[in-house]
This record gives C-alpha cells, structure tokens and sequence, in this order.
C-alpha cells in the first residue's frame, strides 16, 4: 500500500495581487482566488483519487481553500484537520508596514 500526499497551495489574495507579503495576516482569497482552486478541482477531479484526509492551515484563505476543493470533490461530511504547524513564516511586521506605506508612496505619485 502507497500514500499519496498532494499539497496545494492556497488561491490568490488582495494582497498576492499586490505583492505584499502576508505572513501570518489573515487575508481572505478573492474572485481570482477563488477561480484558481476551481481550475485546480479540475486537476484533481481528472486524477480520480479518493483522498482520506484534508489538512489545512488555521489560516482563513487557506481553510477557504481547502473548504472549497473538499466539498467540490464530493466530501461533505469529512472535517479538515487544523494543524499550526502548517501556518506560514511570521514576517516582521515592520517589513509589513514599510511595504505598506511604499505601495502608497507609489499610488500617490502616480497622481502627479
């Protein structure tokens, strides 16, 4: 018996579209997001595997994710299991704000 393990990355965010790190802030995926895991259900859906467990992140675009592909693959009652240790890199939030604030920056002088 083999076991097949299959990791997938969450769909896009506001801030993915940004190019702004996230780290460990709780963005939401977006319509774009949201169209990506669909193509991914395709993917998957022309593997024809059946999975035994779904494992996610506690973060909610990653929760969202996982949400989504589970229930379109057919598997309504089976819980996703939350690990921590899935949670991505906490980036120093000054780094965050100094992204921020350069991305304002550069849509304000776009103005001028």
């Amino acid at each position: 018996m083999s076991t097949l393990i299959c990791l997938i990355r969450h769909g896009q965010t506001d801030w993915n579209q940004q190019f702004l790190i996230q780290g460990r802030f709780d963005i939401p995926l977006n319509n774009e997001g949201k169209k990506q895991i669909n193509q991914t259900i395709c993917r998957l859906n022309a593997y024809n595997i059946h999975w035994d467990l779904f494992l996610s992140s506690p973060l909610l675009r990653a929760k969202e994710t996982c949400q989504i592909i589970k229930e379109h693959l057919g598997y309504q009652k089976e819980e996703i299991i939350i690990r921590d240790q899935l949670i991505e890199r906490e980036f120093d939030k000054f780094l965050l704000a100094k992204q921020m604030v350069l991305k304002l920056l550069i849509l304000f002088m776009k103005e001028f």
